[in-house]
């Protein structure tokens, strides 16, 4: 069995070193971007199983970005990491077709779980946001 491929988005090389070390003794990390345009590109070419993206990408954000991927990349998973709490985001990043929804701030291990209940067809919101009232509408993930 081939382990996950993920590809990572996030305009801070610091954030994508980080992810790329606590993620790469158990996924396979395709590849890095640093912009939504090169997402769109490389989401295309690698098919990932799975991306973690930023929200604020440049040259397109990683809403917009999330909408166009779903439409050509259908089965993957797309796990919105950011610092945005506001929840027009989080309803903004599960429109365009993302699974879950996870912040920045959390605990390797809450990125760890977020990452596997995606991957297993779930969607994921941080419970901070979920204890907040910032409740995603039952939907199937696709």
């Amino acid at each position: 069995m081939r382990p996950t491929r993920i590809l990572l988005a996030d305009d801070h090389p610091l954030i994508v070193e980080g992810f790329r070390n606590l993620l790469e003794s158990q996924y396979e990390i395709v590849g890095a971007v640093t912009d939504g345009k090169a997402l769109l590109e490389q989401a295309a070419n690698l098919k990932p199983d799975l991306i973690l993206l930023d929200i604020t990408l440049p040259q397109l954000n990683g809403i917009d970005a999330a909408r166009r991927i779903r439409n050509i990349l259908p089965q993957t998973k797309l796990l919105f990491v950011t610092m945005h709490v506001n929840p027009a985001y989080l309803n903004e990043g599960l429109n365009a077709g993302g699974t879950g929804y996870v912040l920045k701030s959390s605990a390797r291990e809450e990125i760890l779980e977020a990452i596997e209940t995606v991957l297993l067809g779930q969607v994921y919101i941080t419970p901070s946001l979920v204890a907040k009232g910032f409740k995603a509408a039952s939907r199937p993930v696709q």
